[in-house]
């Protein structure tokens, strides 16, 4: 199991954004505000190219697609962080990449092939497995409906019109769609054509956030079948998290029909894409507390993504977020999500290709022609297991072996690497010795220099009271005696050098010996495992073995050669730099280090070597107790047949039960009818209790009406009174107001140093942080008033009283959200289930029928409660900067700021009693 890899992309600022960020990123973490800190597999921030994210992302579930596997790629954040884009361009760069690593991979297949040593039916399913076939299909998740977009893209009539799918489950194939259509692809032009035509196709829409915010939630698979394996490739590009008030706003009451409707249809699949979110935030919670029941079922779109979050897939998550301070809120929600999907954890696994019932019925063949091989060859312990019955058996063994042949296949590049450690480490040794012997003889001759200087001094300080003339005789005389000297030592040296050139000579014919031994070596172990695993292994795989040792002696005759160039070149070196003695001391020293360096390396392989044979022999004890456990199954389908037998006896004798059961499902046939007519006539006794109830309903109702009617009479009045009141007070505050206008004139011309710039980032905040207030005033007030009415309806002792309480409650909710539809619905179920609860006799149906409110206002209770914590968390973060830029810009006159201060608190409430 491995867990999801969740990587994080910064967008750049778009132009014409305050280009003021709340994100900093640091290597693999990212911070949000001041102390929020999140760590991901990878972080790109906002100078990162699509070509390295599309590398760091892709090549790692490139190369499982191609070895088969399936892989996934989960884009989500909030709309108009590049989502899109973003999965676009990464899904380019996968069909690029995968086109160019299937045509390489045939090039090379196509060099090693032998007809000779090949059996025509291995031969054939070879050439069919070696030729990449590609299937693509398109899915759309557009308000919970499941659509086929590839079909909308290829016809000419509108999207909207595309026939709905359904999804079905099964045990073989889990969750799939029924009708979908896969297209077999011939080229890499055609499957990128296909892949722009579809993403095209999709819903978009502009809303206040994003010019062309997807409305939909979009599948593209690519599947792979290629050599006998079937990779899956999933691109899902989730629909953006939005905020209402944000990305929609409040409808202008002149706004005419189209414009309204268009607007409530944006609403309405904001909400459809917030709930799909909502389900899967839920199941990733549920399966990071290893909850028992993971409730997939919520959504159709968490029903699809099933496989990528718990399956067999290799899944990667790149969140989207927006380094804009207004979308705070926002990113640290994308965050939150993103770092709880972190903990989640998949089972990889390959999947054969099986495209046929002849390909099934040769794979069949081959693999029952490779056991008898093998016991043949001697493998004993098998001669006694029957053949399995079922194709999975066959496919693990097959993975069983692989994984054998890779294990094997390290054991000897492990060995080639320390044959090569010690040869490196004895050519080291050799060199150092030599340069040691070099760094002695120079020694040894500037020693014999020094002596010959000093005579020389000493004979000219003797002859210094004689004439001037002798000095220069004396001098002229030892000037060739000290020449001859030199002369000599410059041949010992030479004839030391030669000697040298001659061992290193002797070393290079030694190293081409100990080259070609170990092509032979080589050679010899590919011939010997050939025979040892002739019984076990195909063909195929024999070819593919003999060719990776043919590459790597290729490999090992070109690092010869390259060693042979460095010899010479260091011959050249070592020609250059005879006179030269600190060279010769550094190149000493590199050499010790070098030789300690290799010594280290040579000990972590010899460790690593270890680790890997103690793990080979791990998987070599797991793969015997796999193939134990095998066996033990056959049995157990054996004595199934068995006990399949005796069944078939015992059915036999049920069979003689029959007319004896037949007669006594009569008696209960008439019994049945007994009842229901008995039931029916309850029913009608019902009905008429219900449309009594109905009356009395419709009289309610009535009197209400006049109720609300009466209510509007006295909101009029109190408008009435409330603006004469505000009338008198403002013609009383008017003096105030004069003076509030002077020391606002005296505030501004003793804060004339104030930055222009500082000052609107203050008003901003400012703004801002009023913005927030109210809408926290709003979510405090429902929140108060959905906990009176759940504990009223908690407390309520008569069932009856607390349906209506709870009817009462979800009306008001209804009122809140400024939907009179939506209210008038919420009235009509509440008063249907209200009608239903007292119909009926039975004290559990009220119940039941109480249950849906108090559980949609608990539900809301929840989501308020999270909006409430965001908004705080929003708060802080811009009180923070308002604390910030006032410390930076705030001058030294102390009464003045004090009345300034205070000016500013009154001119911010006035400002907020006018938004109020």
């Amino acid at each position: 199991m491995e867990n999801i890899r969740v990587v994080v992309r910064v967008r750049p600022f778009i132009p014409g954004e305050n280009p003021q960020q709340c994100v900093t990123v640091h290597d693999r973490q990212i911070r949000v505000g001041d102390d929020r800190t999140f760590a991901f597999d990878k972080v790109f921030d906002m100078r990162a190219t699509c070509d390295l994210v599309n590398s760091s992302v892709g090549d790692p579930l490139i190369s499982a697609f191609v070895d088969g596997y399936t892989v996934s790629t989960i884009a989500y954040g909030q709309t108009g962080a590049g989502k899109t884009h973003t999965m676009s361009r990464l899904s380019r760069y996968v069909v690029e990449r995968v086109h160019k690593i299937l045509t390489n991979g045939a090039a090379e297949h196509s060099g090693l092939a032998s007809p000779g040593a090949r059996s025509n039916s291995l031969a054939d399913a070879e050439a069919a497995a070696t030729q990449p076939e590609f299937r693509f299909s398109a899915v759309e998740v557009y308000n919970d409906q499941i659509s086929d977009l590839a079909v909308s893209a290829s016809s000419s009539s509108a999207p909207r019109q595309v026939r709905t799918l359904s999804l079905r489950e099964d045990n073989r194939c889990g969750v799939f769609i029924k009708g979908l259509t896969e297209t077999a692809v011939d080229s890499a032009e055609g499957l990128l054509t296909l892949i722009e035509r579809c993403i095209s196709s999709r819903r978009t829409a502009m809303t206040q956030a994003n010019e062309t915010s997807s409305r939909s939630h979009c599948l593209l698979t690519v599947a792979l079948v290629y050599r006998g394996k079937v990779g899956r490739f999933a691109l899902v590009d989730l629909a953006g998290s939005e905020r209402m008030k944000k990305a929609h706003g409040a409808t202008p009451s002149a706004a005419g029909e189209g414009h309204s409707g268009a607007a409530a249809s944006r609403v309405r699949e904001g909400i459809s894409i917030n709930s799909g979110l909502l389900a899967l935030g839920n199941v990733i919670s549920a399966l990071c507390a290893r909850k028992s029941h993971v409730p997939y079922r919520a959504s159709k779109l968490t029903r699809l993504l099933q496989p990528m979050l718990s399956g067999n897939s290799k899944t990667t998550m790149i969140a989207c977020v927006s380094p804009v301070a207004a979308s705070f809120e926002e990113t640290l929600n994308t965050l939150k999500y993103a770092n709880r999907v972190k903990s989640l954890r998949t089972t990889p696994l390959q999947m054969a290709a099986v495209s046929s019932m002849e390909d099934a019925q040769r794979a069949i063949e081959m693999l029952h022609q490779q056991l008898l091989e093998a016991k043949q060859v001697g493998c004993g312990q098998f001669s006694g297991m029957p053949s399995f019955p079922t194709g999975d058996v066959n496919a693990k063994l097959e993975e069983l072996e692989e994984k054998l042949r890779v294990e094997q296949k390290l054991t000897q590049r492990l060995k080639d690497d320390l044959f090569n450690a010690e040869y490196t480490a004895m050519v080291e040794v050799e060199k150092r010795k030599s340069l040691e012997k070099r760094i002695a003889l120079l020694e040894l001759v500037e020693k014999e220099r020094c002596v010959g200087r000093a005579s020389t001094s000493t004979a000219e300080v003797s002859a210094v009271g004689s004439t001037v003339s002798c000095p220069r005789r004396s001098a002229e005389s030892s000037d060739p005696s000290d020449e001859g000297g030199d002369i000599e030592n410059n041949r010992k040296l030479l004839e030391r050098l030669e000697a040298e050139r001659d061992e290193l000579e002797a070393l290079k014919k030694q190293k081409e010996t100990d080259s070609k031994r170990l092509a032979e070596l080589d050679m010899g172990g590919q011939h010997s495992i050939g025979c040892d695993f002739d019984g076990s292994f195909s063909q195929e795989n024999l070819l593919r073995d003999i060719a990776l040792k043919e590459r790597h002696i290729q490999e090992l005759k070109q690092r010869n050669e390259e060693a042979v160039w460095a010899l010479e070149d260091s011959k050249r070196n070592q020609e250059e730099v005879l006179s030269v003695k600190r060279r010769l001391e550094e190149d000493l020293a590199n050499a010790v280090t070098k030789l300690e360096s290799t010594e280290m390396e040579q000990q972590r392989k010899q460790a690593e070597r270890n680790r890997l044979f103690a793990l080979h022999e791990e998987r070599l004890r797991k793969a015997e107790e796999m193939a134990e456990t095998y066996r033990r199954r056959v049995e157990e389908a054996t004595l199934q047949l068995n006990q399949r037998q005796c069944n078939e006896e015992l059915i036999q004798q049920l069979q003689a039960q029959i007319p004896e059961m037949r007669e006594e499902l009569n008696r209960h046939v008439v019994a049945v009818r007994e009842g229901q007519q008995r039931e029916q006539k309850m029913a009608a006794s019902y009905v008429q209790k219900v449309k009594k109830m109905k009356r009395q309903m419709r009289e309610t109702e009535a009197q209400v009406s006049r109720l609300q009617v009466e209510l509007q009479k006295k909101e009029r009045e109190i408008a009435r009174v409330k603006s004469n009141i505000a009338d008198r007070f403002d013609r009383c505050l008017s003096k105030a107001h004069v003076e509030r206008k002077q020391l606002l004139r005296n505030l501004q011309c003793d804060s004339s140093g104030r930055s222009s710039s500082v000052q609107r980032e203050i008003d901003l905040e400012l703004r801002a942080l009023a913005t927030i207030e109210t809408d926290l005033d709003d979510l405090m007030l429902e929140r108060c008033e959905m906990k009176a009415r759940l504990d009223e309806v908690c407390g309520s002792p008569n069932v009856v009283n607390s349906c209506a309480v709870a009817a009462k409650g979800f009306e008001c909710q209804s009122r809140r959200a400024g939907s009179p539809n939506s209210c008038s619905g919420a009235q009509a179920e509440a008063s249907t289930d209200y009608s239903e609860a007292l119909g009926d006799g039975n004290a559990v149906v009220k119940e039941q029928a109480t249950n849906p409110l108090v559980f949609q206002t608990l539900r809301r209770l929840e989501e308020v409660e999270d909006s409430i914590d965001s908004l705080q968390e929003a708060r802080k973060y811009h009180l923070q900067r308002v604390r910030r830029l006032q410390n930076s810009s705030a001058s030294a006159q102390g009464s003045v700021t004090s009345r300034a201060c205070e000016l500013l608190q009154r001119s911010i409430s006035d400002s907020f009693r006018q938004t109020s």
